[in-house]
């Protein structure tokens, strides 16, 4: 009779020479999982995730006339195509065909050419794709558990990135490319600020400018999706007096590494601890020049902001212990 009790219970993988799977590995693996699903599967397995008559009611979710791909079947071959970003407009047409086939009773079938589906997808309806979004990220909000939460508030994570697009006449005009790239020789660039929930990993919403715009320029359109009592983690990028003013009066605390030109002198303030310092910031006596904060909001910020620094030291092996400062609240 095999022995089936470990004496060891916390290092079975250890004694049966498996390293532990990493999270980025079972993501992957759940990914490479819906790729290998047929149409019709996908759409009964994420279709749970949205109301049942979604798309009875979503804008622009019905066809205009009856053709080969309404709104809702151009939707599930499109979302199936971003999961697999290499699979040729070919192959979803056969998968599209394959789905019309197990339908029975349903003599219509796309042709073999891509000409209609890029056709379709190219007028699919960015109200249709936003009402998803919105639904999906709603769903997810309810069933957040309280133990998903960080001291049973809500943390929202604040970042930006850039991104390039297809060389297009349209994209060069609303998206110049980076100036250092010779024309002709770059690809349209796009700045987004985005954030998520830390809770559900959803992501809640996002701004678009140009590529030279600063992440602190879009914050404006983006900050309504705060809410009091929430928690906001940025990095240093974010540590700036009026922004962290605005969303204190508003109940918002603030999580931030603490910017570049900031003292990190940890014998200013009141102490609370090792490390740990409250300390009185003075408001700046001028408003910085080219500051998305107008002249009359600037001059409603405090006179006086008080802020937490607390350093905090990350050691790796093989590396130098680094010294970090951020300011919570």
């Amino acid at each position: 009779m095999a022995l089936q009790t470990c004496f060891l219970p916390h290092f079975p993988r250890t004694l049966l020479g498996r390293s532990k799977t990493s999270e980025s590995s079972r993501v992957a693996r759940g990914l490479r999982q819906l790729r290998d699903l047929a149409l019709p599967d996908l759409a009964a397995l994420l279709g749970g995730l949205l109301p049942a008559d979604f798309f009875l009611d979503a804008p622009d979710a019905q066809a205009k006339r009856e053709r080969i791909y309404p709104p809702v079947t151009l939707f599930w071959a499109f979302l199936f195509q971003v999961l697999n970003p290499a699979m040729p407009c070919q192959e979803v047409v056969g998968k599209v065909r394959a789905w019309f086939i197990s339908r029975r009773n349903d003599t219509k079938r796309p042709a073999l050419s891509t000409a209609a589906y890029c056709e379709a997808r190219s007028a699919l309806s960015s109200r249709l794709l936003q009402t998803v979004f919105d639904a999906l990220r709603m769903h997810l909000d309810r069933r957040a558990a309280a133990t998903w939460l960080w001291c049973g508030r809500s943390v929202k994570v604040l970042d930006g990135t850039s991104f390039s697009m297809p060389d297009t006449a349209a994209n060069q005009r609303q998206w110049p490319q980076p100036s250092g790239q010779k024309k002709g020789c770059g690809f349209p660039v796009a700045k987004m600020l985005g954030v998520f929930c830390l809770s559900t990993g959803g992501w809640i919403g996002h701004a678009l400018s140009k590529w030279r715009c600063h992440d602190l320029s879009l914050w404006h359109r983006l900050s309504h999706l705060l809410v009091k009592n929430d928690v906001l983690v940025g990095d240093a990028g974010f540590c700036a007096y009026a922004l962290m003013a605005e969303l204190k009066a508003r109940g918002v605390d603030v999580v931030f590494r603490l910017h570049q030109k900031r003292s990190k002198d940890m014998r200013r303030g009141q102490k609370l601890g090792k490390d740990d310092r409250l300390q009185t910031w003075n408001k700046p006596a001028k408003r910085p020049e080219g500051s998305p904060w107008k002249k009359r909001a600037w001059n409603k910020l405090p006179a006086q902001l008080e802020v937490r620094i607390v350093r905090v030291s990350i050691k790796k092996k093989a590396f130098a212990p680094a010294a970090y400062g951020s300011p919570p609240r």
